[in-house]
Parts: C-alpha cells; sequence; structure tokens
C-alpha cells in the first residue's frame, strides 16, 4: 500500500500524517452477534491493507451509505501491527462517491510482500470528477498523483501502534496537542490541553467492594469538553491540585463511553485518570478561551423545565441558618442551608445547599454579596427552586462585569425595589379597598399560590382536580417516569383502610429507621446500632378510594395518615392493646367520607417488574364551600 509508519530512527521516528483517498470493498461482518466494528479491506489501486471501522462509524454501513467499492477519503486512522500484519482502524470517514461497478487495478496485500513501500513512493488514488458516473470509467484506470503531506508528531507514551490523522492540532513550542473532541479509545499517544470549566468536591462512596473516594472535574477546549474522573488516592491529589478555571495538559489517561446521565460534556467519552497518568499546570497563554456561562434571569426560570442545568448570578440578600436532616436511605447526617437571591428581574429565588457548601460557602447576607453559581438544578419544590449539586460551581463577587454591573444596581437600586419598606394598615384608599374586598369575599375565595402556578404539568396546581382514571391514565402517558413522580390532587372517598397486615411500624425517634427487637429487651436500629427503651411507631396505610371514574390503591404515611385518622401511630397503638372498641371506631371513622387528596404516582420496579406507586403527600376533608366554586369553574369550563 502507498504509505507506511516508518519504524526507523531520528526524523522518520513517530507517526506521518497523510490526506488519502482509498476503496472501501469486501465489506463483512463477523459471525454470531452484529458487531461494533466493520472489516473491510481498503485499496488505492497499487495496494490494499486490511482495515477495521470503528462504532461510531456502523451507521453508514447500516444506512448503507458506505458500501462495497465506495470512494473514500480516510480523515483519522490508526495503523496497528496484529500478529505481524498491518491492520488500520479507521476512525473517520467521507464516502466521496457511489459504489463503483468494478475494482480498479490488481492491488497488492501490503502483508503478503516481504517489505512495505517506503513513504516516498508515489501514491496513486482515484480522482472521482462531479459528474462522473460509476459506470463511466469502462474498463480503464483514472489515477492521479496525490503528493502526501508529512509532518512528523512525537510523544512520550509507548507504543501499541501509530496513530495517524488528518487534523489540526494544536502546537506549543515543540509540543503537540490533540484537540479534546479528537481523542477516543483507540489512541494510546495523545496529549490534551484545556482549561478547567467544573469541579466536583472530594466525596467518599461505597459499594460491594468496599469504601472509596471520587474526585472528578471537566476540562475544555475550543474544541469541546470533557469530563475526567479520579479515584482513590489519585482523587486526593488532584482535590487539591485542580483549580477551577486554571489551564493543564493532560496525558496516558484511559478512555471509557460517557454515561449520559450524569455527564454534561460535549466529548462522547469520559476520562479516567490512573497511576501513569500525567496531569500538568499549563501558563495560560490566552489560546484557550475563558470559561463561559449562560446566566438566566430569575424572572425566567418558571419557564425553564425541572431537572434544567442553570447558570445564575444573583445578589444574596437572606441566609438561614444550618438545618440538621437525617438521610432515609443511609442514615447520614446532612447538612442544608437556604441562600436567597434577587437580580434586575426584581425577582427572588431560594438556593439550597447541602453538606459541605452549606457549612462553608456563605453564612450571613451581610454586604449583600454576588453570588455566582453555574451547574445548579432547576427543581420544582414548591413551585420554582434551586438546588446545589456535586458538580455545581459558586463564586463570591466574582470578577465579571456582569457582577460589577449586578452589584452597582443594587446598591443604587435593588436594595429599595422589593418590598423593602412595610407597614401595616397604611392610610391610604387602596389599603381600604383591599381590606373591604377581604372581609367580604377575600375570606372565602381559594387562593392561588404563585409557585404553585410556576411550577407546570398535570395536576401541579392545587386549584386543578383529576379524577382517579386521569391520575391512573398518567402512566400510559409516560409522564410518571421521573425520578421525582408525578403529583396531582383527586376528590374521592375513602372505601377501605387494609387490616390483614401491620397498620405502622416501630420506627426510630431519631431517623424514622424502621427498629427491630434486640436481645437485650430494647429496640434496636441496625443501621446505627443505637438501642431505644421505646420505639415512636409510624403509619403505613394501604387505603382504598373511590370517585364515580374508579377506584386507586393509595399509600398513607405518618402525616397523611394522622390527618385521616385524628390520632398518631403510637397511640392507635396504645388503643388497639387496651380499648380495642374506640380502636376500630378511630379507623371506621374516615371511611365513606370525602376528601381532597395530594397524591404522587412514581413507578419503581419489584422483582424485575415495573410498577406504579401512588402515595399521598396530604390529605384533607372536602370544604364544600371553596370546593363547589371548583366544580362550577369546571362545569363553565365543559360549557365552552
Amino acid at each position: 500500500m502507498g504509505f507506511q509508519v516508518d519504524e526507523g530512527g531520528g526524523e522518520q521516528d513517530g507517526i506521518w500524517r497523510y490526506e488519502l483517498s482509498a476503496r472501501c470493498s469486501n465489506r463483512r461482518d463477523a459471525e454470531g452477534a452484529e458487531p461494533e466494528g466493520k472489516r473491510c479491506q481498503i485499496s488505492d489501486g497499487d495496494h490494499s491493507c486490511a482495515a477495521m471501522l470503528a462504532s461510531q462509524l456502523s451507521e453508514l454501513v447500516k444506512n448503507n451509505e458506505l458500501q462495497n467499492l465506495s470512494i473514500v477519503q480516510l480523515k483519522e486512522y490508526i495503523s496497528n501491527t496484529i500478529q505481524g500484519r498491518k491492520v488500520l482502524v479507521i476512525l473517520n470517514l467521507e464516502v466521496q462517491s457511489p459504489p463503483l461497478s468494478h475494482k480498479i487495478g490488481n492491488p497488492l496485500d501490503i502483508n503478503g510482500k516481504s517489505g512495505v513501500p517506503k513513504p516516498e513512493a508515489s501514491l496513486k488514488s482515484v480522482a472521482a470528477s462531479p459528474g462522473a458516473s460509476p459506470g463511466s470509467a469502462g474498463s480503464s484506470e483514472v489515477k492521479d498523483d496525490m503528493a502526501i503531506k508529512r509532518e512528523p508528531w512525537r510523544s512520550g507514551g509507548g507504543s501499541s501502534g501509530a496513530i495517524l490523522r488528518v487534523g489540526q492540532e494544536q502546537v506549543s513550542g515543540s509540543q503537540h496537542y490533540f484537540p479534546i473532541m479528537s481523542i477516543n479509545p483507540y489512541q494510546n499517544r495523545w496529549r490534551i490541553r484545556g482549561r478547567v470549566t467544573n469541579k466536583g468536591s472530594l466525596r467518599k462512596y461505597q459499594n460491594a467492594r468496599g469504601e472509596g473516594q471520587v474526585m472528578s472535574f471537566e476540562i475544555a477546549d475550543d474544541s469541546g469538553s470533557i469530563k475526567v474522573a479520579s479515584f482513590q488516592d489519585m482523587a486526593k491529589q488532584m482535590s487539591s491540585k485542580i483549580v477551577m478555571g486554571k489551564t493543564y495538559t493532560i496525558a496516558r489517561a484511559n478512555l471509557k463511553q460517557a454515561d449520559a446521565r450524569f455527564n454534561r460534556c460535549t466529548s462522547e467519552w469520559e476520562m479516567m485518570l490512573n497511576n501513569d497518568s500525567e496531569v500538568e499546570p499549563f501558563e495560560d497563554d490566552g489560546s484557550i478561551a475563558q470559561i463561559q456561562y449562560k446566566f438566566v434571569e430569575i424572572a425566567d426560570l418558571a419557564a425553564k423545565e425541572p431537572g434544567t442545568f442553570i447558570d445564575i448570578l444573583g445578589v444574596v440578600i437572606e441566609v438561614s441558618d444550618i438545618v440538621e436532616l437525617t438521610s432515609r436511605s443511609t442514615g447520614d447526617l446532612l447538612l442544608k442551608r437556604l441562600v436567597t437571591l434577587t437580580d434586575r428581574s426584581e425577582k427572588s429565588i431560594g438556593l439550597t445547599l447541602w453538606g459541605d457548601l452549606a457549612q462553608n460557602l456563605i453564612t450571613t447576607a451581610e454586604g449583600n454579596p454576588i453570588l455566582l453559581c453555574k451547574g445548579v438544578r432547576r427543581g420544582d419544590f414548591q413551585g420554582v427552586s434551586l438546588d446545589s449539586l456535586r458538580s455545581s460551581f459558586f463564586e463570591r463577587n466574582p470578577a465579571l462585569d456582569e457582577a460589577f454591573a449586578l452589584k452597582g444596581w443594587y446598591d443604587a437600586i435593588g436594595g429599595f425595589s422589593s418590598s423593602s419598606f412595610f407597614e401595616r394598615n397604611p392610610a391610604l384608599d387602596e389599603a381600604f379597598a383591599l381590606k373591604g374586598w377581604y372581609d367580604a369575599i377575600g375570606k372565602s375565595v381559594t387562593i392561588e399560590s404563585v409557585n404553585s402556578m410556576a411550577g407546570g404539568g398535570i395536576g401541579l396546581n392545587d386549584t386543578e382536580r383529576l379524577t382517579i382514571k386521569e391520575g391512573i391514565e398518567l402512566k400510559e402517558k409516560d409522564q410518571v417516569s421521573d425520578p421525582k413522580g408525578m403529583v396531582f390532587t383527586v376528590r374521592a372517598v375513602l372505601m377501605m383502610i387494609k387490616k390483614d397486615r401491620d397498620l405502622w411500624y416501630p420506627a426510630d425517634p431519631d431517623t424514622s429507621k424502621k427498629l427491630v427487637p434486640s436481645s437485650t429487651g430494647k429496640w434496636r436500629n441496625e443501621m446505627t446500632s443505637k438501642e431505644y427503651d421505646d420505639p415512636n411507631y409510624r403509619y403505613v396505610l394501604n387505603v382504598n378510594a373511590q370517585d364515580h371514574t374508579g377506584t386507586i390503591w393509595l399509600s398513607f404515611f405518618d402525616e397523611a395518615a394522622q390527618t385521616i385518622i385524628g390520632k398518631s401511630a403510637t397511640e392507635m397503638s396504645d388503643l388497639q392493646e387496651f380499648r380495642e372498641n374506640e380502636y376500630e371506631r378511630l379507623l371506621e371513622a374516615p371511611l365513606l367520607k370525602p376528601y381532597v387528596l395530594r397524591v404522587r404516582a412514581k413507578q419503581d420496579t419489584w422483582q424485575d417488574e415495573v410498577r406504579v406507586k401512588y402515595q399521598v403527600l396530604k390529605a384533607s376533608p372536602v370544604d364544600f364551600g371553596p370546593e363547589s366554586r371548583i366544580v362550577m369553574e369546571e362545569i363553565q369550563e365543559h360549557l365552552q
């Protein structure tokens, strides 16, 4: 074949870059299951070579864009030696013309010759003119000389094969850097450089193999971005070494397919550092763009989908105290703090900080600092909210033009623009009119929260009522697959409480986790090993509800169950033992009565079967005045 990676010393040692045209022929799949890569034989008319198409090119074959005897231009490829035979791994190509009617020339297989042609040998390619047809070549061979562009590329890594690539590597001094979007697992001698655009915190984890620690960050250049993960001791080193916004070079790391659920970078690969990896700071010469932010005004958050990642620049106007919570899944202590932000849209939003961020990022609103938030998640708690994640980045008073402008606005105007002055019962005509309206009408009107209006989706508005049938149909509409489930409100009559199982469980007073009897006669939490003299019983009821469209089984947990029973589970446990008649009366009391039920529908998997569970978040007896007005509005909508 008319190209080669010379394996000699001196100027010949390294990788040569070419631009060439070749012909793909003899495409065939491996036996058995559909392979990820396709094998083929390529030829330039004089010589041929065995090759394999990378998995990302499989679609070209499936769509018949790449066929036998197609004219192609190789863009990226690797030359490997496997069991003494040269094999090309083709990473990127362009199809230049429809397939020819016959093979051109009588090419010799380079693996069947004693020597390999030198790079200086002329390289022939088929010249496909725009007007040429597959059969226009007849029996003659159409060939043009094509110059070989050779540029040596050196790396300090080992060699499992030579990498040949047509592209624009970055050059700095004598070092060449690959664009981030060009690297892939088929290469092993690349080196990239970029700017850290996101840095996660060092965190611990536990799995079947034991405990560990992980730290990840994202690095970007002009071509795109990639996520870099490190584990154990390497994670600890990277946590102290990597600085947000600084530039680094990386080489000798492993690449694997990125998991789109946890990766927002543009590269389809994810980088895993190992003990041989090289991560070094690089002097910022201005050739790599600064971090780009896509700030969203607070007033525009309601239009964003829940779960969207957001960049926010806001003025801190309120900081709550730290709240300590207990994780239901692990029993670990969680720290939570709420920070309230505002901006020029004159709206405010609550940002929830967790863990170390809650403890260390900001403790007071004194001085109204500017807070830059990158990669926070738009939530739907109480309508619209923001949540910090492990991958989120924060900076107080950043040196950005937007931050200076926002601070200037707030100091001059913003601090006085949002209800900064309060007066009770002012002597104003508008105040007298408003008071008269509320006393006469407003008390009996169902008031709709602005937060609930902004949430979007079916049933997120408290005044919207679904029938039981419509609630169940959310499953068919695939609206309950969200990890947080789907919330809706129904008006229904409670028909039956299941009594064939325990109606409560013994719970840890501190964590609400289940307790079990211990050999000491006390109650023991198996997760924390703490023991208690007496448990705190919590409800877990299965209740059947019905309206005119159907029935549904609902789960009532402690808070919702106490609303319909009227007593705590601990009190009911005592009644069951000493006053059974009163116990039965209380269980019968809520039946055949109408309630307004706020229900969450959520998918889960049990024994490989996907099912939908319905949990009551809030239950209240029907208030016939407000509910009648809602029914009248529904009737009017149908009449229109």
